[in-house]
């Protein structure tokens, strides 16, 4: 009987240990995954600045759409804003 309990008493510690391990793996990859997600948003944020600080060195929009005002725009608004 104590042998029994011996293996059963092993196998608890086994999977004591398997537990173990793979909290251990999910938290490195926990640590990975946010490390890569922090370089990544540097990155976004530093071509975001790039884009920002290259809008002001260039005040004039090179997008037709953008530097055009559409009339009918204008006057949407101001309709708009007498009722």
């Amino acid at each position: 009987m104590s042998h029994i309990r011996q293996q059963s008493q092993q196998q608890k510690e086994q999977q004591k240990e398997e537990i173990k391990r793979g909290r251990e793996e999910q938290r490195k990859a926990n640590q990975m995954r946010r490390e890569k997600m922090r370089r990544e948003a540097e990155a976004h944020a530093l071509n975001e600045q790039q884009k920002s600080s290259q809008a002001l060195a260039e005040p004039e929009s090179t997008d037709p759409s953008r530097s055009k005002v559409d009339e009918n725009d204008v006057i949407d608004q101001s309709v708009r804003g007498a009722n």
